[in-house]
């Protein structure tokens, strides 16, 4: 059973490599925030808004083994949301590479956004950056 070690990150972090800053209009003014995270068997709930409109958890693992099918859901506190999740595998200090995109949800709903990631063959095992996304009224691409 192998597994791979990813970083919890909801929005950006500063660890290895420098990620950028996500931007935004509304934040957690309006409900627009990630505030459960359930990956697995890991779960962060009732998180809310730090400063800065978004939540960041640098210190939180995952383990999550490779190929597996793996549980995801979110929850926001007020308004319907659209999720997404990257890892970055390559720790180039983006998401933007091929095989980097894991998932986005299909419906919007401001609780219980489930779905399912499975992580790549072609990435190595190790320890790698995760972002997680929450987006109002408009689904996300992979881009």
């Amino acid at each position: 059973m192998k597994k791979l070690l990813l970083l919890f990150v909801a929005g950006y972090g500063t660890q290895a490599q420098t990620y950028c800053s996500p931007i935004y209009t509304t934040g957690c003014t309006v409900g627009d925030d990630i505030n459960s995270v359930f990956i697995g068997n890991f779960q962060d709930t009732n998180t809310g808004c730090t400063s800065g409109n978004y939540y960041v958890a640098t210190s939180d693992t995952i383990s999550i083994q490779q190929t597996a099918p793996t549980t995801v859901s979110f929850t926001s506190n007020y308004s319907t949301q659209y999720f997404a999740i990257w890892g970055d595998f390559n720790s180039d200090g983006d998401f933007d590479d091929a095989n980097e995109f894991l998932w986005a949800s299909s419906t919007n709903a401001w609780n219980g956004n489930v779905g399912s990631i499975a992580i790549p063959t072609s990435v190595s095992l190790g320890s790698y950056r995760m972002r997680i996304r929450s987006n109002y009224s408009a689904s996300i691409s992979s881009t």
